[in-house]
């Protein structure tokens, strides 16, 4: 699952010869720190409802964090016996997903990567104004319009899922499985949380929370602007 949730052109370069390939990637390396630090914070904080057997334990939680960020869509335990700090970060990690370039649903870590680097160049720009900052990856400057797209992508995700979660409320038995339901189909993660979790299904959506869902799952295959030109009335007169 994690091999499944890297960037795909890194394993052509590892298989090339280039040993280095995933230790110099900045994208890696965050998708991997975030996978071990989840596992980590969610074992110290589920472990009164984990198994007494730590090794059995850490093996249920490292499955469920790395099934949830890969979008794999497997269910290896019942999240929602969880805390809720577990809970939530199973939530994020639905949102982020993977590297961009994988099988992964999702943000895409490389996308959150830029963000936080167009913050804190936003944030150095306050300091000094007159100085000069770029956002960089592997010691390249990333074009401003590149982060602008990436800023607009996030704006629309937003947008996308408050509004779907707002109607999701009227079909849904209470609001975790409404926030769930939306960032599981947005991200093609498959189980969610609450009544929708990885030991139950979308059975108790209704037809109308289903169609929703539908398109939120188009929205998070297809990406969110190959879908949304559709509805520009100049992509048609093109």
């Amino acid at each position: 699952m994690v091999l499944g949730g890297t960037n795909f052109a890194l394993h052509w370069r590892f298989l090339r010869g280039r040993w280095n390939a995933y230790s110099r990637n900045a994208e890696f390396r965050l998708y991997i720190g975030i996978l071990v630090i989840s596992s980590i914070i969610i074992a110290l904080n589920a472990w009164p409802v984990l198994p007494q057997n730590p090794d059995k334990a850490i093996r249920r939680v490292v499955f469920g964090v790395v099934t949830v960020m890969t979008t794999t869509g497997f269910g290896g335990d019942n999240f929602a016996v969880w805390p809720m700090l577990s809970q939530y970060i199973l939530l994020l990690l639905m949102v982020i997903g993977s590297c961009a370039g994988s099988t992964s649903g999702g943000i895409k870590v490389v996308r959150v990567l830029i963000l936080f680097k167009q913050i804190a160049r936003e944030l150095k720009l306050f300091i000094q104004p007159q100085a000069v900052y770029h956002v960089k990856m592997r010691h390249q400057i990333v074009e401003d319009e590149a982060v602008n797209m990436i800023g607009a992508f996030f704006v629309i995700f937003i947008f996308i899922f408050i509004t779907a979660t707002a109607a999701m409320i009227a079909f849904t038995p209470d609001t975790l499985t409404a926030v769930s339901s939306v960032a599981a189909t947005l991200g093609n993660v498959g189980p969610g949380l609450g009544a929708v979790g990885p030991q139950s299904n979308y059975s108790v959506i209704p037809d109308a929370g289903k169609i929703i869902l539908s398109f939120c799952m188009l929205l998070g295959r297809l990406e969110f602007y190959t879908m949304l030109v559709l509805f520009i009335p100049g992509f048609w007169r093109r």
